[in-house]
This record gives C-alpha cells, sequence and structure tokens, in this order.
C-alpha cells in the first residue's frame, strides 16, 4: 500500500489525485492543481509583461482579456513546458486509469481503516453500527432504523439490501473522451502516436491516414508487452533486494573498517532508494494491468511502459573494492563477496603485473619487463603525479596499453590519471583521450570489450572497474584528432592468490 501511495499523489498538493489531467511529457496533476498553476503562471507572465512597460503598479489593474491559445506551464515534476491550446487546461486529456487506481485505492485504505461497520445515517444522536445498506436508496441503516423507515414490504421490498462491505457507493460512469473533439468517444487506437482516439481524429484530424487499430487489438498487444516488461523488472527488484541483504550482511563483518563501512551504507542507501521507487512502479504497472475498460488501458499504457523502462536498473550490483574508488564487480553472486579474503587485495604492481606494453616503441613508450625493473624518469608507475607516458606517434588517431598479470592474480580496479600534476608544456587538450575501451581475454589475441569510458572535458582520471577473472588487459585510446597520447599514472588493485600446495609466496 505505501509503495502505490507514492505513485498516487499529486506532486503539487500532495494528496491522492483528484480528476487527475496527463501532460504532454506522461506526468499528471490534479484538475484543480493543474488550474490553479495556470492561473499563477499567467498572472506571474502578466507581472513581468507590466513592470517592463508600465512601472510597479501597472500590473495591478484588471488585464485586458486575452485568448487562452499560446499559454504555457511547468511541468511541476520534471520542468518541461506544457503548451496549451485555445481551450487551455480542458485540453488536457484525464488520466482515468490513473483515477481507477486512486479509487480502488482509497478503497482498501477505507476498509482497513474501518474494521466495524459505519454508522447509521438515520439515527439522531449516538448512531448506532449499520447492518445493511440499501442500494437503490443508497442509505445506511441500522437493525432499530431499517424496520422504521425501510420496511420489507411495498414498493421498497423491491430494493436491494447488502452488508455494509459488500456496498461500494455508486460509481460515477468513466468514459474516456477525445482530447481533439470533446463530444466524441475514443473508439480506435492509432499505432503511430501510440494512444486512443476517435474515429473523426482518423479520418480529418490529427491521426489522418496513421495507421489503425481495433480497441480490442490493441488493448491485447500493449497488456501482453507490458506483463512482459514488468515481469523483467519484478526479477531484476528481487536481484537488488538480494544484494543488498548481502551488503547488509556484509557491513556486520567490517564493522572495524569504518571507512568501508561508509562507503558500503552509501551504496545501500543508494539501492534501497531505487528498489522503493521500483516497487512503486510495480504496484502501480499491477493496477494498471486490472483495468478492464480497453480505451482507458490505451490511454495509460505508454507512459506506463515509460515509467517501466527508466525504473529497470541496468547498472552493475557491484560494492566498493578498494575502499577508494568505487565499485568491482563479484561477479553477481553475494556469497563471492562474503567469502573474499579483503586481507587477499594488493596495490604493488612489483607483485600483482608481470609485463607491461605500449602502442609506441619510443623513450617514453615501449615495453617493460619487471623481471627487469628499470624505469626512466617519466613512467606510468612511479608514484610522482608530475610524471607521464607519451606516446611517440602523432599520426594515430588511437594508442593503446597491455597488462599482462602474473599466474593467479585477478584484477579488481584500474584507476588512470589523465592529466600530469603541474600539466607540463608538452600537454595541451589535443592530447588527452575523449574515449577509453578496456578489454580483457586469455591472451592479448582474443579479447573482448568490457567497458567504454567517455572521458568528460574536465575529466583528470578515470576509475575502471574489471569484472572477468582474465590475465590480460588492454586500455586503448580513442584521440579527437591524430595526435601524441599523454596519460599520467596507472594503478591497480588485484587479489592475490592465496597460498598453496606449491608454495607461492609474494
Amino acid at each position: 500500500m505505501e509503495a502505490l501511495e507514492s505513485e498516487l499523489t499529486c506532486p503539487v498538493c500532495l494528496e491522492l489525485f483528484e480528476e487527475p489531467l496527463l501532460l504532454p511529457c506522461l506526468h499528471s496533476m490534479c484538475r484543480k492543481c493543474t488550474e490553479m498553476l495556470d492561473t499563477a503562471t499567467k498572472k506571474a507572465a502578466r507581472k513581468k509583461k507590466a513592470l517592463n512597460e508600465g512601472g510597479a503598479a501597472a500590473w495591478k489593474r484588471e488585464p485586458p482579456r486575452q485568448p487562452k491559445g499560446g499559454a504555457k506551464l511547468c511541468c511541476p515534476t520534471c520542468r518541461t513546458e506544457v503548451p496549451l491550446d485555445e481551450r487551455g487546461v480542458d485540453g488536457l486529456s484525464r488520466n482515468m486509469v490513473l483515477q481507477n487506481i486512486v479509487d480502488r485505492f482509497r478503497d482498501a485504505r477505507d476498509k482497513e481503516k474501518h474494521d466495524t461497520a459505519p454508522p447509521c445515517q438515520l439515527c439522531e444522536g449516538n448512531a448506532r453500527p449499520t447492518v445493511k445498506v440499501c442500494i437503490n436508496c443508497d442509505v445506511a441503516y441500522c437493525e432499530a432504523c431499517l424496520s422504521t423507515f425501510h420496511p420489507a414490504r411495498g414498493p421498497l421490498a423491491k430494493h436491494t439490501l447488502v452488508t455494509p462491505g459488500q456496498y461500494k457507493g455508486k460509481a460515477e460512469a468513466k468514459v474516456v473522451m477525445c482530447a481533439e473533439h470533446a463530444d466524441e468517444k475514443v473508439n480506435m487506437y492509432c499505432k503511430v502516436d501510440e494512444m486512443p482516439v476517435c474515429a473523426l481524429c482518423m479520418m480529418v484530424g490529427k491521426h489522418k491516414g496513421h495507421q489503425g487499430a481495433a480497441l480490442s487489438d490493441a488493448y491485447k498487444e500493449k497488456k501482453d508487452v507490458l506483463i512482459e516488461e514488468v515481469s523483467a523488472l519484478k526479477d531484476r527488484n528481487k536481484e537488488i533486494s538480494q544484494f543488498v541483504t548481502a551488503m547488509h550482511e556484509t557491513c556486520s563483518k567490517v564493522q572495524e573498517e569504518e571507512k568501508k563501512l561508509k562507503l558500503l551504507k552509501e551504496e545501500i542507501t543508494k539501492k534501497e532508494k531505487h528498489l522503493q521507487e521500483a516497487q512503486s512502479v510495480v504496484a502501480y504497472v499491477e493496477e494498471v494491468l486490472k483495468e478492464k475498460d480497453q480505451s482507458c488501458f490505451l490511454q495509460a499504457v505508454k507512459s506506463t511502459r515509460e515509467r517501466v523502462k527508466k525504473s529497470h536498473d541496468r547498472d552493475h550490483l557491484a560494492a566498493p573494492a578498494d575502499w577508494e574508488f568505487k565499485g568491482f564487480d563479484f561477479s553477481g553472486e553475494a556469497e563471492a563477496l562474503m567469502a573474499m579474503d579483503l586481507s587477499e587485495l594488493v596495490t604493488s604492481w612489483h607483485q600483482c603485473v608481470q609485463e607491461l606494453s605500449a602502442s609506441s616503441q619510443g623513450a617514453r613508450g615501449g615495453r617493460y619487463s619487471y623481471q627487469h625493473y628499470q624505469w626512466a624518469t617519466n613512467n606510468l608507475v612511479d608514484g610522482q603525479l608530475d610524471t607521464y607516458w607519451r606516446s611517440d606517434n602523432d599520426h594515430e588517431a588511437q594508442h593503446w596499453l597491455q597488462l599482462q598479470l602474473r599466474p593467479g592474480f585477478q584484477a579488481r580496479t584500474l584507476r588512470l590519471s589523465l592529466v600530469p600534476q603541474p600539466a607540463p608544456e608538452v600537454w595541451t587538450e589535443n592530447n588527452k583521450p575523449v574515449k577509453v575501451t578496456v578489454l580483457t581475454g586469455d591472451d592479448f589475441k582474443n579479447m573482448t570489450v568490457l567497458e567504454t569510458v567517455h572521458v568528460g572535458k574536465e575529466q583528470r582520471e578515470i576509475p575502471v572497474n574489471i569484472e572477468a577473472a582474465k590475465s590480460f588487459l588492454k586500455l586503448k585510446f580513442c584521440m579527437k584528432t591524430p595526435s601524441y597520447c599523454i596519460v599520467s599514472q596507472l594503478s591497480i588493485v588485484a587479489s592475490k592468490p592465496k597460498a598453496n600446495g606449491f608454495g607461492y609466496r609474494y
């Protein structure tokens, strides 16, 4: 109930929607809130214009009568400008599906609140509990008032009496009317614009020449698609829920590590917020799927599918790895995180990297081996922020670095500093890559793309999560134009193999 209530709350009045109107941006507002916002917007525009033209008091005078056309609203949810035609607020479509869901939600909530029968409507003074409700009279009676005012004989004998729990009240007939032709009911579905329309729209209106379909056919097709999409969202929510549970368990195991605990809690909060929002969307979609009126359903299905797509989090479920740069992936399994021995993480290149090679063979590039530890002053892993590696070929738009790890080691994260500090005179914007692609594999000949990072204008470093347990890594730099490539420091966090019967020691 709580998850669904957030989806049924107007962003303006923060109450349950009353006569919700559907905006072009696919958000909704109460009619009264929309009218209030329209009035306030026009008043603000008139005041601004008057202040510019006639002084501080001019805007208070009675404004001249102006046509409604050309007015605009600002959606309170996404801040998108919503143009209004000559009909003003009346030109917006009523969100019938949302109204139906709100009505059902109110009925269910009221039923939870009132465990006892409602009071009799005819008692004077202290009203006695209702025992019957007449559907025809729309009146609730206690035992005494029922026999007095509604005898089971004469004309009233034909009335239908039900218990309070069975009575739903006299529901208002809800019919979806065409947004363009106010007197026409929608009776067709436009496949091009994905919305229910009337016959006039298809013959002479905005949808003339568009491919149409019967409401019943479109209803079945779109409902099946929405069911499939929300099913995928449910599965994803289940994964996130399990991941959050595993993260909570991990928090209890690293209480002594305050910094690690803080990062874990930040990730938990982020995922829990997303999970709560996604669960609200699921609750809303399940209510939409209950809608039996085909035109009502088809009016809302496009915006509902957009909500599902936006809520489908496709990020890797990853926890902080080096506790300074967010997130290495533990292969999608919470058990792997709890089984990992954090003391086995290492950051020393001498221990985990066997060989580093570059795309150019020069003083600052070339091939380097850790077996013969000979480095020039300007290198990638000396830990100095003012040193850098530069390719020797300014005729290529792509350059690369390759890493071969020692047997048994698995890279978790890489961090690449793009700009030396302070930047040398030879470095310019043209020497910074615009895109960095990370590849992994069992050897340098058979590699697959793991991640591509687009470098921002002000970005000075790139953290990369390594998800595959591969010994060969490659960083491919894409330049804006053929030019030298300059990067500064390259650091690594890797998992160290545990000692085994062969006696490895590092």
